[in-house]
C-alpha cells in the first residue's frame, strides 16, 4: 500500500493516495460485481439519462451523416495491429472522437467550445504516479493547462482502451467492408443490440470502475463517475457509485458513427452535476465587473478553498451556507468503503470561537443518522459532552440515480431498498490524535475515549463500531486535552444483527479478529462490545508504530499486511496476540517515546486478549464425529470486558454524574 504523507502540514488539506488502487485485483472485482445491475441500458438512454441530452438533440445526430475519414481509420488499424511510439490506439481513438464533436458542432450550429476535452497524453503527470493512469481523462481545458500534476478531484470522466487482441470479435477490416455493404441507418436501428459485454466485469472494465472508484474516493461528496470503454472498434459506456455499476449495450462506431457522436457530444458538454460531481458544492467565479458569484456549473479547481456547499430552504428547514476552507484526507484500507467520508475545513467558527467542518458520509436505509445518534447520545450522558461531537447544522438528501428510471419495476423497488442517503454535518474541528503535545496527553485522551465508548454502550445501548484512528481525536479546553469519539455513523444497537459486512464493517485495519474472519456468511457472528474493545487494543498498538507527536505527524505505514485483504490482515492480528514471535516483531517497530506505554498498557493488553481467545477456543465433536475447533463466544466475552482493560492499563474507571442518577 502506497505510504501516507509524511506530514501533518504536507497532507493536511491534499488528496490521500491510500485509496482503491492498492486493492488485490480479485477482492476489487468481487466488491464491485456484487453491484452489477444486469440490465444492458441502451446508448441513447444513457445519455438521456445521465448526461442530460436532449431526446430531440440525439435524434438530429442520429440523422447526420458522419463520416470517419477512411484514411484516419487506416491509422487507427494500423494502431491497433502495432503500436508504435507515440501513435498508440488510444491516441488515435481521441482524433476519432474530436472529429465526432467538431462534426456535431458544425452540422447542428453549435457556437459554444465545450468546457471539457479527452486527454489522452497525460503520461504521468496524474497525482499518485503512472501506475495509476487510465489511457485518457475528460478535464476541463483550464486543468490541463496547469503545469502541476492533474488531480484526481478535476477529472470528470476517464477512457479505458483494451489493447490486446480479443479473440473471436470482430476485426477492423471486417467492419469497415461491413460499414461499405450496409446501411448507416440499419446500423443505428440494431446498434443498441450489438455487441452486449458478458455478465460478469472484463479486466478493462475493472480497470475502469478503478479509475471511477478512485475519482470518488480523494471526494466522497461525489456522487458517481463515468467511464469510455473501447475495444478495437466497441464503444460502451459505465456509470459507477456507491451502490450500484451499470453498463450499456455496446456498439462498433466504424458502423455507427453516429452514436459514437452522441456519446462524444454528451461527454464533452454535460456539467459537472450531470458529471457526478456535488450538485451542492459552489465555486465563485469573478465577472467582468469583478463581482463574484457561486456556481456549482464549473469544473472542481485542485484545491476548494474559497468554495462553498449550499443547501437551499427545503422541507422548513432555512437554507444552509458554509465556506470551504481546505479539503481534509481521509486514510482508508486498501478497498474504498461505500460509506467512506470527506472531510472539509471551514471558515467559520462556532459560538465557542472553535473551528468547524463538514464530514459528508454515505449511509445505507434503515441505519440511524448520525446526527441523531449524537443527539441521543447528549441526552443520555449530558456530562461527556466534552467527548463527544456536537451537531451544529446538518442536511441529509436522497441522491437520484438517473438510471433507476430505466429498469422494470422488481428490479427498481429492490435497487431503491438498497440507496444510500448522503449525511452532511458541521461539527467542531478535532485535532488528531497525533498532533498531541505528548505522550502524556495522549494517554489521557485515550482513557476519555474508551470510557465515553463504554458509557455509551451501557446507558445509550450504542456498540460504536468502527475504531480507527480517524474516529479518535481531541479538543484542548481550559488548556487539557480531552480525548473525542466520533464517527457514529456505523453505530448500532447491542442485539443488531452484523448483516451485510458493507452495511456493519468500518475499517478494516483495526477490525476485531473474529468479525474480520467472518464475511458476510449466515453464520456471521453479531458486533458486540468485546469487539470494540479489541479495535482499541489494535488502536493503540498502531499509535505506538504510527504517531509522532514530536513531529506531529502520522508516520507511513508500517504494518501493510494489516491493511490488505481481509485474509492475510485477520492473520496477522490474531499471530500478533497469539504468537511471541510475531508480536515481538511488531513491537520492535514501536517508536522510542512509547516504550513505557508498550510495557505497562500494550503487554497486559495483549495478555488479556489471549488469555480470552485460548479460553474461547475449544475443541467439540461435530455430528460427524470429527473433532473441531470452536470459538466460544461467551466465553470471549466473559474474559474480555471493560473492566477487565482498565484493570490491564492500571487505571480504575471514573464515577460520573450521569450514573450517580441513575443509582
Amino acid at each position: 500500500m502506497a505510504s501516507h504523507t509524511s506530514s501533518a502540514s504536507d497532507s493536511e488539506w491534499s488528496e490521500c493516495s491510500c485509496c482503491s488502487c492498492s486493492a488485490s485485483p480479485e477482492d476489487l472485482r468481487e466488491e464491485l460485481e456484487s453491484r452489477v445491475i444486469d440490465q444492458r441500458t441502451p446508448i441513447e438512454e444513457f445519455v438521456h439519462a445521465v448526461y442530460g441530452v436532449q431526446q430531440v438533440f440525439i435524434e438530429r445526430v442520429k440523422a447526420l451523416d458522419v463520416d470517419l475519414p477512411r484514411e484516419t481509420l487506416q491509422e487507427y488499424a494500423d494502431g491497433l495491429a502495432k503500436v508504435e511510439s507515440g501513435n498508440t490506439p488510444c491516441r488515435l481513438f481521441k482524433v476519432i472522437f474530436d472529429a465526432c464533436v467538431k462534426t456535431v458542432r458544425k452540422e447542428l450550429d453549435i457556437a459554444d467550445e465545450s468546457a471539457l476535452q479527452l486527454c489522452t497524453d497525460i503520461g504521468d503527470y496524474v497525482e499518485g504516479g503512472p501506475q495509476r493512469s487510465p489511457d485518457g481523462m475528460f478535464l476541463h481545458h483550464a486543468a490541463r493547462c496547469e503545469p502541476a500534476l492533474i488531480a484526481w478531484r478535476s477529472v470528470h470522466h476517464v477512457l479505458v482502451v483494451k489493447d490486446e487482441d480479443t479473440e473471436g470479435g470482430e476485426s477492423f477490416e471486417g467492419a469497415v467492408k461491413d460499414m461499405e455493404e450496409r446501411s448507416a441507418l440499419d446500423d443505428l436501428a440494431t446498434a443498441s443490440q450489438q455487441l452486449k459485454p458478458t455478465s460478469p466485469l472484463s479486466r478493462q472494465e475493472l480497470k475502469g470502475a478503478q479509475y471511477a472508484l478512485e475519482c470518488m474516493s480523494v471526494d466522497a461528496s461525489r456522487y458517481h463517475a463515468t467511464v469510455l470503454c473501447v475495444d478495437g472498434t466497441k464503444v460502451w459506456l459505465l456509470y459507477i457509485d456507491r451502490d450500484f455499476v451499470f453498463r450499456t449495450t455496446s456498439f462498433n462506431f466504424v458502423n455507427s458513427p453516429q452514436l459514437l457522436a452522441i456519446v462524444a457530444y454528451a461527454m464533452v458538454y454535460c456539467t459537472p452535476a450531470r458529471a457526478g460531481f456535488d450538485p451542492h458544492l459552489q465555486f465563485p467565479v469573478v465577472g467582468a465587473d469583478g463581482t463574484a458569484t457561486y456556481t456549482s456549473n464549473v469544473a472542481n479547481p485542485r484545491e476548494f478553498e474559497g468554495a462553498r456547499f449550499f443547501f437551499p430552504e427545503s422541507q422548513g428547514q432555512p437554507a444552509l451556507s458554509c465556506t470551504v476552507k481546505g479539503f481534509s484526507p481521509v486514510y482508508r484500507d486498501a478497498i474504498p468503503s461505500r460509506r467512506d467520508p470527506a472531510t472539509y475545513a471551514l471558515t467559520e467558527t462556532n459560538s465557542n470561537g472553535e473551528e468547524m467542518e463538514l464530514k459528508v458520509c454515505w449511509t445505507p436505509r434503515g441505519r440511524a443518522l448520525e446526527p441523531n445518534i449524537l443527539k441521543t447520545l447528549h441526552e443520555t450522558l449530558p456530562d461527556m459532552a466534552d467527548h463527544l461531537l456536537a451537531v451544529e447544522a446538518w442536511r441529509v438528501e436522497e441522491p437520484a440515480c438517473p438510471l433507476l428510471d430505466l429498469l422494470d419495476e422488481e428490479t427498481r423497488r429492490d435497487c431503491l431498498e438498497k440507496r444510500r442517503r448522503v449525511v452532511y454535518q458541521i461539527t467542531p474541528r478535532l485535532i488528531p490524535l497525533w498532533e498531541l503535545d505528548s505522550i502524556e496527553e495522549f494517554k489521557e485522551c485515550f482513557i476519555d475515549i474508551v470510557e465515553v465508548h463504554f458509557h455509551a454502550c451501557k446507558h445509550a445501548e450504542f456498540i460504536h463500531s468502527n475504531i480507527s484512528e480517524r474516529s479518535v481525536a481531541a479538543r484542548r479546553k481550559l488548556g487539557r486535552a480531552l480525548g473525542v469519539l466520533k464517527d457514529w455513523d456505523c453505530a448500532h444497537l447491542p442485539n443488531d444483527a452484523r448483516g451485510p459486512p458493507d452495511l456493519q464493517i468500518g475499517t478494516g485495519t483495526l477490525v476485531a479478529v473474529e468479525l474480520q474472519q467472518n464475511t458476510g456468511g449466515t453464520d456471521d457472528p453479531t458486533h458486540h462490545y468485546h469487539h470494540d474493545l479489541e479495535s482499541f487494543l489494535f488502536l493503540l498498538v498502531w499509535a505506538t508504530l504510527h504517531f509522532d507527536f514530536e513531529n506531529k505527524r502520522r508516520l507511513p505505514t508500517k504494518l501493510p499486511d494489516w491493511e490488505v485483504e481481509w485474509q492475510t490482515a485477520v492473520e496477522r492480528k490474531r499471530r500478533f496476540i497469539d504468537d511471541p514471535m510475531t508480536f515481538n516483531e511488531v513491537i520492535r517497530l514501536a517508536l522510542p517515546q512509547f516504550k513505557d506505554v508498550v510495557v505497562e498498557w500494550v503487554f497486559p493488553l495483549v495478555k488479556l486478549f489471549r488469555d480470552g481467545m485460548r479460553a474461547a477456543d475449544v475443541m467439540k465433536v461435530d455430528a460427524e464425529g470429527m473433532w473441531m475447533r470452536h470459538f466460544k463466544e461467551g466465553i470471549y466475552a466473559e474474559k474480555v470486558t471493560f473492566e477487565g482493560f482498565m484493570r490491564a492499563i492500571g487505571r480504575t474507571p471514573r464515577k460520573w454524574l450521569h450514573e450517580e442518577a441513575k443509582t
